[in-house]
Formats: structure tokens, C-alpha cells, sequence
């Protein structure tokens, strides 16, 4: 049985680097439970982990892209 692979946390402005997102944005988006909830590492730390804010984006790019899973826009769509 193959070994799951340990989880990475990010810490904030790694978040912020990844997605482009404010501080302001980033907490409100998750208020609404629209984006996942860090997890707390230590009494002063918290991390998000990283498979879920890929996983994010990547519900996002499906959005855009009308549900394909694809992350490339397709050439007749691209510049606009």
C-alpha cells in the first residue's frame, strides 16, 4: 500500500503569493466558507495545506472553463 505523502502548510503570504488574494479577501472568502480553513500547527502558527489551496484553484480555472478540469484555456478563448 502505497504511503500518502505528508501535507505541506503554507503560511500566509505564501497563500497570498500562490493565489494573489488580500489579507482582507483571503479571511473574508473564508468566513463565507469559500475557500478552506487553516489548520493550527502551534499556539501562535497556522498553515493551509497546500493540496487544498491547489485544490481551490483549481475549482476556480474548472469555473472559468465551464466544469473541465483543464487549467489551459482553450486558444479561442484566451486573449480577451
Amino acid at each position: 500500500m502505497p504511503k500518502k505523502p505528508h501535507p505541506v502548510f503554507l503560511r500566509r503570504h505564501d497563500v497570498q503569493r500562490v493565489t494573489g488574494l488580500a489579507t482582507s479577501t483571503l479571511y473574508g472568502l473564508m468566513q463565507r466558507s469559500e475557500f478552506p480553513r487553516p489548520v493550527r500547527i502551534t499556539s501562535g502558527r497556522v498553515g493551509w495545506i497546500e493540496s487544498e489551496v491547489r485544490d481551490w484553484q483549481q475549482e476556480r480555472i474548472a469555473k472559468r472553463d465551464g466544469g473541465r478540469k483543464s487549467g489551459a484555456r482553450a486558444a479561442s478563448g484566451a486573449a480577451r
